[in-house]
């Protein structure tokens, strides 16, 4: 989703870092837009000249589906969302394969990743205290 056109023509404010660059990229791409908080909200939307619409799961499916000769791996799992949206069987089959394309698909799957232990994160309980 990085090199969806719509990722590429961001329109940032000026001043804007590239740690906060990432970060917003990184929502906008693995679905966490719009945030959840209004103090999200305001961090998110002050990066923007204009706050870029965030992908709906038909156009997160679509570009994901265009991808080839792209291999995904991990060093943890490969979960039922990675699955379902068939990154687990992508395979290099281009002998001209690009870099640019390998890492297509790797930030692809390392936002599914970062969204679903956020995810986790969220659903998990606080530990009781003991006193």
């Amino acid at each position: 989703m990085r090199f969806h056109e719509r990722t590429l023509n961001i329109k940032w404010k000026k001043g804007v870092k590239r740690p906060e660059k990432s970060n917003a990229i990184d929502m906008l791409c693995s679905g966490q837009v719009p945030p959840r908080s209004p103090f999200e909200v305001e961090d998110y939307e002050r990066n923007f000249e204009e706050v870029p619409t965030p992908f709906t799961p038909e156009e997160r499916e679509e570009w994901l589906s265009k991808l080839q000769g792209v291999v995904v791996s991990s060093d943890a799992f490969v979960s039922h969302e990675h699955h379902k949206l068939g990154l687990a069987n992508y395979r290099c089959s281009s002998p001209s394969l690009t870099m640019s394309t390998v890492l297509d698909g790797l930030e692809s799957s390392i936002s599914l990743l970062r969204q679903e232990v956020r995810t986790t994160a969220l659903s998990l309980t606080p530990a009781t205290s003991l006193v």
